[in-house]
């Protein structure tokens, strides 16, 4: 046989190195259909896994479909025997492989391997939430991805899973680890892409290049420019899925969502407005120089507006975080899940006088996901960063008597904040603390709080600043609505200056481009929170 074989190195003890998101398949169908395989390797990285799958089909998709290989174990693809294709891969890790052994039985004749329809799933805005929390309907990693390879491997030749974006930002789990866990789920789980969302920048572009390095699928963003006006390498414009011998076209494309990423964090990067028309002739491309039968959007940014770009076929929002199933005036399909992995939407396509056409669609919902058991892969991957995590997330800092809600976590973050800064060498006659209001994004129920839930309810990393403003600028700090505030009145001078202290998210605002920075401090708002919490604990 001959192969391909993609990310992979030479070595001295074995056949050669497989590396993350490498694969080893056959270029050309074989004679026999593969019914058994059986693999000797050796572990390079600190975890990993092998999979492997078969197909009538040239594989160019390893994980969708595939099943965890054991070493020297040998494993019998399920399926018809018209399996002419197998491949080897690596969603995580990195491996040497030494021997290769594959069993064939004869082929089936005349069996039907075509497809009929096309089934994609996707999920937007799951903000870091690794864990299952049934009390706010948070399925967790490990039965999400159940649930993404138990669907794939009922239906591997039509079968497509995409992420909208947002997929990082939110726990301490992915924040820990910014958002390596979240990719490598996303990798064990056979995701073919994921949109560009306004919170994969809250740690800055440079992060969002390391996981693109990470990552075994493409993200998206066809409208994402860099500082010097060009579209950075890690946000590709589409990518081309096949299935069943069809080639599907994805476009990528986010809102003009500046305005929701802090200055400091976006870096210079900005977002394009005219992504309806980069869109349109993107999908003009898909179809006539790619051959795609059909041409998705995955786009993070709710209620897209199809009217000068209806030449695509489905429409797959993220960021409003609402739940939806509707058509537009074009016919065109667009669905939205809530946030945190509550849930999956999916939408199918059927063959009909050899076009797909759109057939339905419908909410997979949480008491669905939460039923089935934990993907044994995705447990290891969420060990492996657990390990590293646990012992900063489980830290009990305080208890609380009754839920907060993220109102009560606002007003209590901020005169924290004020306290503070109040009482260290900043300013002893500090006027005011400010912060937004949607930068608490949970609650946190009675009972002790450990610092992971303290990260989840305030999980961004803003810097304080330490800014000079006038008493009338202070006073309508206070009455801006979306700002919380410590003390919430007062009486200022209107023409006299005081100091505030102002997270970095609202100071670099331009309506509040008066506030004059002095200096800022990296002390993290959750981090203020939890010491006085640890206080209160141990009074």
């Amino acid at each position: 046989m001959a192969f391909s074989v993609s990310r992979c190195e030479a070595v001295s003890n074995g056949w050669f190195a497989l590396k993350q998101g490498g694969f080893v398949t056959n270029v050309a169908p074989y004679g026999l259909s593969f019914s058994t395989i059986t693999v000797e390797y050796l572990r390079q990285s600190d975890f990993g896994y092998l999979t492997a799958r078969a197909s009538s089909f040239p594989i160019t998709s390893p994980e969708n479909g595939a099943y965890e290989m054991s070493g020297h174990t040998s494993f019998t693809f399920p399926g018809s025997a018209t399996n002419t294709y197998f491949s080897l891969y690596a969603p995580v890790g990195s491996f040497v492989l030494t021997s290769i052994t594959l069993t064939g039985v004869p082929l089936e004749a005349n069996a039907d391997t075509a497809i009929q329809s096309l089934d994609f799933y996707t999920i937007n805005d799951t903000h870091g939430a690794a864990v299952e929390t049934a009390s706010s309907y948070e399925t967790g990693i490990t039965r999400l991805s159940t649930f993404a390879l138990t669907t794939e491997r009922a239906a591997p030749e039509s079968t497509i899973f995409l992420s909208s974006g947002d997929m990082w930002q939110g726990s301490a789990d992915s924040n820990l680890t910014y958002g390596q866990l979240m990719v490598n789920w996303m990798n064990v789980a056979g995701f073919e892409s994921m949109e560009i969302g306004n919170h994969e920048f809250d740690w800055a572009a440079s992060h969002i290049e390391e996981n693109a390095q990470l990552a075994n699928f493409p993200f998206l963003g066809i409208n994402i420019l860099n500082p010097e006006g060009q579209r950075p390498a890690w946000a590709q414009p589409s990518k081309v899925v096949v299935r069943g011998g069809y080639k599907i076209g994805v476009i990528g494309a986010i809102g003009k969502l500046e305005s929701s990423i802090a200055v400091s964090s976006l870096g210079g990067y900005s977002f394009r407005s005219d992504y309806a028309d980069l869109v349109s002739k993107e999908a003009d491309r898909l179809r006539q120089e790619e051959g795609c039968s059909l041409v998705v959007l995955s786009i993070h940014n709710g209620s897209f507006d199809t009217t000068y770009c209806h030449n695509i076929d489905a429409v797959f929002e993220g960021h409003s975080h609402k739940n939806y199933e509707n058509r537009d005036a074009f016919g065109i399909p667009h669905v939205q899940t809530y946030a945190n992995g509550s849930n999956f939407q999916h939408v199918r396509f059927t063959l009909s006088d050899g076009k797909f056409v759109f057939d339905s669609y419908a909410s997979v919902p949480f008491n669905s996901l939460s039923a089935f058991d934990e993907e044994p892969m995705t447990l290891g991957v969420f060990g492996y960063y657990d390990g590293k995590n646990s012992v900063v997330k489980n830290e009990v800092v305080g208890y609380t008597a009754t839920e907060l809600s993220e109102a009560d976590i606002a007003s209590y973050a901020t005169q924290c904040m004020y306290d503070y800064y109040r009482n260290s060498k900043w300013d002893s006659a500090l006027a005011l603390a400010v912060i937004n209001s949607g930068g608490v994004r949970a609650s946190i129920a009675a009972g002790n709080i450990t610092y992971g839930e303290v990260y989840a309810a305030l999980p961004f990393d803003n810097d304080n600043v330490f800014c000079a403003c006038t008493g009338a600028q202070v006073n309508s700090l206070m009455t801006t609505s979306g700002l919380v505030t410590y003390p919430t009145s007062g009486s200022f001078v209107e023409t006299e200056t005081y100091h505030v202290m102002v997270i970095s998210y609202v100071s670099e605002k331009p309506q509040y481009s008066y506030l004059q920075e002095i200096s800022r401090d990296n002390f993290r708002l959750r981090d203020i929170v939890a010491e006085d919490l640890r206080r209160l604990l141990h009074a």
